[in-house]
């Protein structure tokens, strides 16, 4: 996956580097900056995702920020891997797939959105940059039940009243 000054790879972790990722079978995302040399802004970003993360990392709708590196101009956050595809995928996937979707998956899946932005709100975080892309959503096999995951949390902000973001 890629945004505009980012990268995010999927990986398997063989060394058992990350023994608390659980989530997609040991499956872990690592997002890098893709520009040789980044602007504070792009770092900052960065960095303000993995403490977001981090304050948010007890809820089950934000895929757990485990590591932040800076190694010879490089910089990564490791993720556990989100499993599912984009919002912008799922409603694609249904416009392809059916001419009349059911009204109660939609309403569903709308109910587990605004679910995942209360505990988000209620937690003191403002995502500022929600997006179709920035929504995974993970289908049941019946189709009948989704969970949710929001990423992209390099623009949000903590409300003052919760400023409680550990510098790690």
């Amino acid at each position: 996956t890629e945004g505009l000054h980012s990268r995010i790879f999927r990986f398997k972790d063989e060394h058992k580097n990350f023994d608390n990722c659980a989530d997609a079978g040991g499956a872990l995302a690592m997002k890098i900056l893709t520009d040789q040399f980044p602007e504070p802004e792009q770092i900052s970003q960065l960095e303000n995702e993995y403490k977001i993360s981090q304050h948010l990392s007890k809820f089950k709708f934000i895929r757990p920020a485990l590591n932040f590196v800076k190694k010879e101009g490089q910089y990564a956050i490791y993720f556990d891997w989100a499993e599912g595809i984009t919002l912008k995928e799922w409603i694609g996937n249904v416009e392809r797939t059916t001419k009349n979707p059911r009204l109660e998956h939609a309403v569903n899946l709308a109910l587990k959105i605004s679910e995942a932005f209360v505990e988000l709100h209620d937690s003191g975080v403002i995502h500022n940059n929600i997006t179709v892309d920035n929504i995974i959503v993970k289908e049941s096999k019946n189709y009948d039940k989704f969970s949710v995951k929001i990423i992209g949390l390099g623009l949000a902000s903590l409300l003052s009243h919760h400023d409680c973001v550990s510098e790690k």
